[in-house]
């Protein structure tokens, strides 16, 4: 009986071999370090993004104003900032995914306002009819913010 080949003989590699995963510079790795190796990973793709410049649209907004002791400023790029616009214009009438053109995943922008932001956004579920009779959710935020200014493009 001829037996399968191990992972060695089918792609030439040890199948140990780490030669695939990114490189962490020595320096992060001591024990000294003031930021450990994952820490770096995760903030440097967000980072390139902020600064990339390349017409991202960006968001920052004073949460809080005027209360001194919950007051802060925090800056929301790409959808997820045009999704903070879009809720913040529509005030208590709120937004729905209905609201707008079709492939736009509101639900995933509200998520990131609420867990990276930690913003107060209600859902609430509205039924309709139609062809294709069901629900959809109407977002309304509650947390008070004023908008200090845009940078980019918005997104579409």
């Amino acid at each position: 009986m001829r037996r399968p080949p191990n992972c060695e003989e089918m792609s030439g590699q040890s199948p140990n071999s780490t030669a695939h995963l990114p490189s962490i510079r020595e320096d992060l790795l001591s024990p000294n370090s003031k930021r450990t190796a994952m820490d770096s990973i995760a903030r440097e793709p967000a980072a390139r993004q902020l600064n990339s410049g390349k017409g991202k649209f960006q968001l920052t907004v004073l949460v809080y104003p005027g209360d001194a002791v919950h007051e802060r400023r925090i800056v929301v790029p790409g959808r997820a900032g045009w999704a903070l616009n879009e809720l913040h214009k529509a005030g208590q009438r709120g937004c729905s995914a209905a609201d707008f053109p079709a492939g736009l995943r509101l639900a995933h922008f509200v998520y990131l306002l609420r867990h990276e932001h930690r913003l107060v956004i209600e859902t609430e579920h509205e039924t309709h009819g139609g062809p294709f009779p069901g629900s959809h959710a109407r977002y309304r935020l509650h947390t008070p913010i004023s908008i200090e200014y845009g940078a980019g493009r918005a997104a579409a």
